[in-house]
C-alpha cells in the first residue's frame, strides 16, 4: 500500500508529456488540455511554459487553417480554450502577446457547435476596432497593457462569454485590475499627460468632435462596444478595459489610495475650470460627457475631490445655466441614475480604447 501510494505521488509530480505539436497529434493534445485533472494543472502549465508550445500552435494553426481542415480546427479550438481555462497567468500573458493574439482568436472562431455561423473576430480586430489616443502615451509598456485590457475583454464578452467558468473569469478580471492598477499609476506620475489632457478638454478652439473624445477618454463606463457574433451573449459586469478608454471610468473600481492619488492629481491639475466651460457648449453630447465626468468624481472623500474655491463658483455657475434636458437628454441625478435612453450624435456618449467608428 505505501509503495502504491509513493507511486501515486510521484505521478502527480511528473510533468507531463506533451506530444509535438503536429497535425497528427491534435486529437491527443486537445484530450491531454481538456481532461487535465485540476492537481495536475499546474505540471501541465509548468510544460507548456517551458517548451514554448503556445507559438507553436499559433503556428500549426495557420498550417490548418491553410489547408481548411475542418476537424483539425475543431480540435484547435478545443485545445485552445482548454489554455484560457487553465486559468493560469504565465499562459494567459503568452496567449495575450501582440504576436499571437490573431492566431488565437482565430483559432477560438472554429467553435464546432457554431459551425453553422459564420463567425469572423479577426475582420473585427482588423477593420473594425482601432486604438485610438487623444493623448498620446510615451511609454510602451502602459499602451501594451491597455491593449492587453482590451482582448480580456474582447475574450471574456465576444469570444468565449458561454464557455467561461467563474473561476476563469475571475482570473481574466485580475489581470486587468492590476494592469489598470500599473496603467493608471504611470498616468498620474507622468506629469506632462494629465496636464495635456486638461488642455484638451478646456481648448476652445478645437472642434465639438475633438473635445468631445477628450471628455470620453474621462468618462465613465460600464459596456464596451462588441461586434455581432451568434455566440455573444449579454456581456456581464467587468472592469473597465484601459484607461485610454475611460480613465474615471478605471479609477472608480482602484483601491482607495489608487483613487485619492489620481483625484489629487485631478484637483491640481484643476479640471474642474476646463469642465464647467463644456457644461456651456451647444452640444447635448459635449454637455452630457462633462457631466458623466463630475458625477464620476462624487464617489472619492469630499477632502480629496473637493475643488478651489474659485473652481467652485465657475463650476456652480454652468450648472446652474445649464439648458433643460431635451426629450432625447436623459434626466441624471447625484447617482448616476438615469431616465430615457440617449444617444448622442454619432450614436455613442462613450469611446473605446479600439472604438468601432
Amino acid at each position: 500500500m505505501g509503495a502504491a501510494s509513493h507511486d501515486d505521488m510521484a505521478q502527480r509530480d511528473a510533468q507531463p508529456q506533451l506530444p509535438a505539436p503536429e497535425m497528427r497529434n491534435l486529437q491527443a493534445i486537445a484530450e491531454l488540455i481538456v481532461d487535465v485533472p485540476i492537481f495536475r494543472r499546474a505540471k501541465l502549465v509548468e510544460a507548456v511554459l517551458q517548451q514554448e508550445y503556445v507559438p507553436q500552435l499559433v503556428t500549426l494553426f495557420n498550417t490548418v487553417e491553410d489547408l481548411e481542415n475542418v476537424p483539425d480546427l475543431h480540435h484547435l479550438f478545443q485545445i485552445f480554450k482548454g489554455l484560457v481555462l487553465l486559468n493560469d497567468t504565465g499562459v494567459y500573458e503568452e496567449l495575450l502577446r501582440e504576436d499571437l493574439i490573431n492566431g488565437v482568436i482565430g483559432a477560438l472562431e472554429y467553435d464546432p457547435e457554431l459551425s453553422c455561423h459564420e463567425v469572423n473576430h479577426r475582420a473585427f480586430l482588423k477593420e473594425t476596432a482601432r486604438f485610438k489616443q487623444v493623448v498620446p502615451i510615451g511609454d510602451p509598456a502602459t499602451i501594451r497593457k491597455i491593449h492587453q485590457n482590451f482582448y480580456v475583454g474582447f475574450i471574456k464578452d465576444v469570444v468565449l462569454p458561454r464557455a467561461l467558468d467563474d473561476h476563469t473569469f475571475a482570473a481574466l478580471n485580475q489581470i486587468a485590475f492590476l494592469n489598470n492598477v500599473q496603467i493608471v499609476s504611470h498616468l498620474c506620475n507622468d506629469p506632462e499627460y494629465l496636464k495635456r489632457l486638461c488642455e484638451k478638454v478646456g481648448d476652445g478652439e478645437q472642434s465639438a468632435e475633438e473635445r468631445h473624445d477628450a471628455l470620453r477618454l474621462l468618462q465613465a463606463r460600464h459596456r464596451p462596444p462588441v461586434p455581432s457574433a451568434p455566440q455573444a451573449r449579454t456581456p456581464r459586469p467587468h472592469p473597465v478595459r484601459s484607461p485610454g478608454q475611460e480613465l474615471c471610468g478605471v479609477v472608480k473600481q482602484l483601491q482607495l489610495f489608487n483613487r485619492s492619488a489620481f483625484y489629487r492629481k485631478f484637483v491640481e491639475q484643476g479640471f474642474f475650470v476646463p469642465l464647467s466651460s463644456c457644461l456651456m457648449q451647444p452640444s447635448p453630447c459635449v454637455r452630457l460627457c462633462g457631466i458623466d465626468v463630475l458625477l464620476s468624481t462624487v464617489q472619492p472623500p469630499p477632502r480629496v475631490r473637493r475643488p478651489p474655491a474659485g473652481c467652485a463658483r465657475a463650476l456652480c455657475g454652468p450648472l446652474a445655466k445649464t439648458p433643460a434636458r431635451t426629450s432625447h437628454e436623459p434626466t441624471k441625478t447625484l447617482h448616476g441614475s438615469s431616465g430615457t435612453s440617449h444617444r448622442c450624435c454619432d450614436n455613442t456618449c462613450c469611446i473605446s480604447v479600439r472604438s468601432a467608428r
